[in-house]
């Protein structure tokens, strides 16, 4: 293997030049710091640890094992399942559990800034999932991540390394930010425009706030169509499956699943077409809503969605935009119920009410979110194109499979 090394590069073990720090703080009183991270904090695959929670009023759920001291610049690396290769570098200071290992480059022979990427590489995923013991939570220990074959630069190359990785974490940084003030403006312009339309003077007062003289304000079951349809499938026929796990994200749905109806999951059981608008009534805060933009003939969703479709008086674009704004979801919390999944029940939409301007209008609103929403989907491709540059020379770069020569 050797042979085939760059030059100057060299085969180590991870734990001959990174250390597991063991910083522990089982005294309370003597934590200096306000914040802490567990598995739950960790994003799949990323290189940054952005979130963490506060651990007042958490003190109950932390528990005993959180007594791991974690510093600015460290990176940490849970120890559970490591598949999910949860990892990163932290720009704070707190505590973590003792099943998350925070590691430090030592001897200066490592770039601790290089370390964060190392952990994510398609390699040392391989020999961390190779390593772990156990198969229902699967755990690795110090010394199976010490083992990893290291392939090392020269320290003059590491720089170069790092400072390409790095300059596409700052573009991913940039794009996150303005997708995020992306989202923010839509939530508000949203808001705004399906309270108050685009240019009118005259209004009345309703239970939600002054809406357009000339718009309705009725209950959305007398504009919109929900469930319409039954099931008419019998044995032998085949359906293509929606369940609220196949939409990948708000808005976008995933590739549906093939069933002959017989063995279908007992839940597929909606028969829905081309724009009609879901929406999934178990934690709908997590805003599983998507407008289906299949054109396939046999499509089926879970009942754990409501099926909106629009009518002579809505159009599905202006339903979509309707459940995802505040006006909508202001609704959907007073009235669901349960505590481990709290879900709102299909007699709650003959309650919910909606502010309804003319056809005309509707049209013209959707215009104008359909554009903020192009510009913020744009940024999103941008986002997802970044996150696999950045995978792909991670793997090429720190196996010296592509050189900064």
């Amino acid at each position: 293997m050797e042979n085939k090394l760059p030059k100057g590069w060299q085969v180590v073990k991870l734990g001959d030049v990174v250390e597991h720090v063991k910083d522990k703080i089982p005294n309370r009183e003597e934590w200096n710091f306000d914040r802490y991270i567990g598995g739950e904090h960790f994003e799949e695959g990323e290189i940054r640890i952005t979130r963490s929670a506060p651990i007042e009023g958490n003190e109950e759920v932390i528990g005993s094992a959180f007594h791991i001291r974690f510093k600015p610049g460290q990176v940490l690396y849970v120890t559970r399942n490591p598949r999910l290769r949860k990892g990163g570098i932290v720009d704070f200071e707190g505590v973590c559990s003792n099943v998350t290992f925070t590691l430090e480059s030592k001897d200066g022979k490592l770039l601790q800034k290089l370390l964060p990427f190392i952990i994510q590489t398609e390699s040392f995923t391989k020999h961390a999932c190779n390593s772990a013991h156990g198969s229902t939570n699967p755990f690795l220990n110090w010394k199976d991540i010490a083992s990893y074959d290291l392939l090392l630069p020269p320290i003059n190359e590491q720089n170069k390394i790092a400072e390409v990785l790095w300059s596409i974490e700052k573009a991913i940084m940039d794009e996150e930010v303005m997708s995020k003030s992306l989202s923010k403006f839509k939530e508000l312009i949203t808001d705004q425009l399906l309270l108050n339309g685009l240019t009118h003077s005259n209004f009345k007062k309703t239970p939600i706030g002054p809406i357009p003289d000339s718009w309705e304000f009725i209950k959305i079951g007398e504009a919109i169509n929900i469930n319409p349809d039954g099931m008419t499938y019998k044995k032998g026929d085949t359906i293509k499956y929606i369940d609220i796990s196949t939409i990948t994200e708000t808005g976008l749905i995933g590739e549906p699943t093939l069933y002959e109806f017989s063995e279908a999951p007992s839940r597929a059981r909606r028969s829905i077409q081309k724009e009609d608008v879901l929406i999934s009534m178990v934690r709908p805060y997590l805003k599983a809503f998507a407008k289906v933009n299949l054109d396939d003939k046999n499509l089926v969703c879970s009942t754990g969605f409501a099926v909106l479709r629009e009518t002579n008086r809505i159009l599905s674009d202006y339903i979509y935009q309707f459940v995802l704004s505040n006006i909508f979801m202001n609704q959907v919390e007073v009235s669901m119920v349960g505590s481990n999944y709290p879900a709102i029940n299909q007699g709650d939409f003959n309650k919910f009410i909606i502010p309804l301007p003319p056809i005309d209008e509707q049209k013209k609103i959707i215009n104008v979110l359909n554009k903020i929403e192009l510009v913020s989907r744009q940024h999103k491709n941008n986002l997802y194109s970044l996150k696999a540059l950045r995978q792909k020379l991670m793997n090429e770069l720190l196996l010296g499979k592509t050189r900064l020569e």
